[in-house]
């Protein structure tokens, strides 16, 4: 006799966390089911990242979107679990552009992404009064940026830590050669 096992999730909102565990059997809503559109909920401010990653190695584009979004998918993955366990609800969008780095002359040609992250999990960050940002939001980002750059053979990689729309503080982490 087959078991339905359903497995209970909790969501750090910025209202507190939420625990839901599914009742019963809960099979997938088919495709083409209609919906009815529920009222939008408010979570509050979040903070937010918005990354920048090249592609290319020297004159040559080595890397793809889709590996750094795995990239970030893995590392914000083991990040969030080692800070709150593995029912942290996350995501990144990330998105593929075409840009320029470098001198007034000379500068360096490449395709590259961005990545926005939100923290929708409670990661917190606050801005003291110099203007600088700290907390575990901050440090998570920096960790990243770091782990990105190295993996990526990157000069740089550069992450704008905004909240309420404004810049708060720019990132950026450097390598190189050993």
């Amino acid at each position: 006799m087959a078991q339905n096992i359903h497995q209970a999730f909790t969501l750090r909102t910025p209202h507190g966390n939420v625990t839901f565990t599914p009742l019963g059997n809960n099979p997938p809503i088919p495709r083409g089911t209609p919906r009815k559109a529920m009222p939008v909920e408010r979570w509050g401010k979040s903070w937010g990242a918005q990354i920048f990653v090249g592609l290319n190695i020297g004159d040559d584009e080595v890397f793809t979107a889709e590996q750094v979004r795995d990239a970030v998918l893995r590392i914000r993955t083991e990040q969030l679990e080692r800070w709150g366990g593995s029912d942290i609800e996350h995501g990144a969008s990330v998105k593929p552009q075409f840009g320029y780095w470098g001198k007034v002359r000379g500068e360096v040609r490449e395709r590259s992404v961005a990545i926005q992250i939100e923290s929708l999990s409670g990661e917190s960050a606050e801005v003291d009064a110099n203007g600088q940002v700290s907390g575990t939001f901050i440090d998570h980002i920096s960790a990243l940026i770091q782990q990105l750059a190295v993996e990526f053979e990157q000069d740089a990689v550069f992450a704008q830590i905004h909240r309420y729309g404004t810049v708060m503080e720019t990132l950026a982490a450097k390598t190189e050669a050993r």
